[in-house]
């Protein structure tokens, strides 16, 4: 029998682990494999002997492990998880299944977690078996059901108490009769014409785990693309299907809402950040608001034409990104994180940096793989005489651009108002939404290995506005957007005051039909100021923080 993990290590873990333990502690089997000893190579971690045959464990790397001996039986386990291909030797399974092809009795066995869609081994496989599922007979109607998602229900603000509701009785079905169900289950094909069998279980069906526990677990996953991957591939075992398409423009274009451009429309906007986009003839600056559920609203953009290799351009930026914009409770609102496009003009983009204050300015390169969101680089500046880093100089930044994009285009494709993530936006220039739809997420294969990377659409030219956005959301999760407590949404609040404001009309504004500003270098002067919402109250203009050099007002709990 040949057993195949992932990777070579994973095989030796496995042996070691689960499996010389398990005959270790189990007398039948104990009796039948060979002792282990120090001299004998009849027993060793990669190979079990025992009377009349073998277990041997292997990589599935390793093209010499899967084709070095013909084997009866084989276990493949995690198959989403192998590489394309073993060394240059094409798919593993396909390598390790020709071992089986002398043996007319061979059995077979793949299993797996499923991944992602359209790339998940174990998928395909199960598409072509005859597709069989565990059917539970309602303990009310007896009538026979498959465990899904979306008949688990809970009480508002209760998800310990959730309940399977069943299809034909509507009655709920508590977890403690989960144990009479199962001893009452049957497998049922779906497919039957296939002569392959192939079973699906979802963690639904564990004696263990109360759907009240997996219905908390839901819930923590809401707010995190990434939670809610692991959930849908490791409790429902079904494939994750990735955002890589963003909407047609023609969508967002006929959702923008009634709000100019150059305001803060909503008391919901909570905080602002900022990114600088850098060209070789301007910087394109965009301002974006936060709010509770990562709901954000496009504030503003605004492009400065001029050299960026020479010094006036970034003057002018110095005093745009001073401009405070009005919240609705007539406090002003200041970027908490301003960010610069670091991969162009590299060296300008540091000294900017350092000009207006490293505590709030971040030189920020783009990363298309990465463990976090956003996260700090070495330190940039050295000392003159030895040459060592300053420990509190200027650093440079990294955004995982990648699953940036990837959870915005996902919360760009959602339909509900109050669906996590929404993104609002007023009516913006066609050219605009086409650069902010202007890249998907294509898979391609190099040297046997499978690769995603983020590409233009054809047709497309710019993604300015993408690269904006993706900018201003890194520094947003930098900030907490995805990590905020309670106790941080109710201090934002109460520091606007926006408990104690009269409950948010539909704002009236008539629609813009222009982006922000196109500023020249030369002129070296401030944009207009921005529009002031109408009765704005009449409150003390206050520093909402971070305002100057790295002064900091308002602190976040940690």
């Amino acid at each position: 029998m040949l057993i195949v993990e992932p990777r070579a290590a994973d095989a030796e873990a496995l042996s070691k682990e689960r499996v010389t333990p398990m005959i270790r502690d189990t007398l039948i089997l104990r009796d039948k494999f060979y002792e282990a000893k120090s001299r004998d190579s009849a027993n060793t971690t990669l190979q079990k002997k025992f009377r009349g045959g073998h277990v041997t464990f292997t990589g599935a790397i390793s093209p010499s492990g899967l084709a070095m001996r013909p084997v009866r039986d084989l276990a493949c386990d995690e198959v989403d998880r192998y590489e394309l291909s073993a060394g240059r030797e094409g798919d593993p399974v396909d390598l390790a299944m020709m071992r089986t092809e002398n043996f007319w009795n061979r059995k077979v066995l793949l299993c797996s977690t499923p991944t992602i869609e359209g790339a998940s081994r174990i998928a395909a496989a199960y598409a072509a078996s005859d597709q069989r599922y565990f059917f539970l007979p309602c303990p009310y109607c007896e009538f026979e059901q498959r465990l899904t998602w979306d008949r688990i229900q809970w009480p508002k603000e209760e998800p310990e108490a959730a309940v399977l509701i069943c299809q034909q009785c509507e009655k709920s079905i508590p977890h403690h009769k989960k144990s009479e169900m199962l001893e009452h289950g049957r497998w049922i094909a779906q497919n039957p014409e296939s002569k392959v069998p192939g079973f699906h279980l979802s963690r639904l069906y564990s004696p263990v785990r109360s759907w009240g526990y997996l219905a908390k677990s839901w819930l923590l996953a809401q707010d995190n693309q990434e939670r809610r991957k692991v959930f849908t591939n490791t409790v429902l075992a079904e494939t994750w299907k990735e955002s890589g398409d963003a909407p047609d423009w023609e969508k967002l274009k006929a959702r923008a809402e009634s709000y100019r451009i150059g305001t803060v429309p909503t008391r919901k906007a909570l905080f602002l950040t900022t990114f600088v986009d850098v060209q070789k003839d301007r910087l394109e600056v965009f301002w974006w608001a936060w709010g509770r559920k990562a709901h954000s609203w496009l504030i503003d953009h605004q492009v400065i034409d001029g050299d960026t290799s020479d010094e006036p351009v970034w003057e002018l930026l110095s005093q745009v990104v001073r401009r405070p914009y009005m919240h609705p409770s007539g406090l002003e609102m200041l970027p908490i994180k301003i960010g610069v496009d670091a991969g162009y003009e590299t060296t300008m983009a540091y000294r900017w940096c350092r000009r207006m204050g490293i505590q709030n300015h971040y030189p920020v390169f783009g990363k298309q793989t990465g463990q976090v969101i956003f996260w700090r680089g070495e330190p940039q500046d050295l000392r003159t005489r030895r040459g060592k880093t300053i420990k509190r100089g200027l650093r440079a930044w990294f955004t995982n651009t990648s699953r940036v994009k990837s959870d915005f285009y996902g919360w760009l494709n959602t339909e509900s108002e109050e669906s996590y993530g929404r993104v609002h936006m007023p009516q913006m220039p066609d050219h605009w939404l086409q650069q902010l739809t202007a890249e998907h997420l294509v898979t391609t294969v190099r040297k046997g290995y499978q690769h995603s990377e983020w590409q233009m659409v054809p047709g497309r030219e710019r993604n300015e506005a993408l690269d904006g956005r993706v900018g201003c959301q890194g520094l947003a999760e930098h900030v907490g957007l995805s990590s905020f407590s309670e106790r941080d949404w109710l201090a934002l609040e109460s520091f606007y005051g926006v408990d104690k404001l009269q409950p948010e009309a539909e704002p009236e504004q008539p629609v813009q039909e222009t982006s922000g500003a196109v500023i020249q270098a030369a002129a070296v002067q401030l944009p207009a100021q921005p529009v002031q919402p109408a009765q704005q109250p009449a409150q003390q203009q206050v520093d909402n923080g971070f305002r100057g050099r790295g002064r900091v007002r308002f602190r976040f709990s940690s």
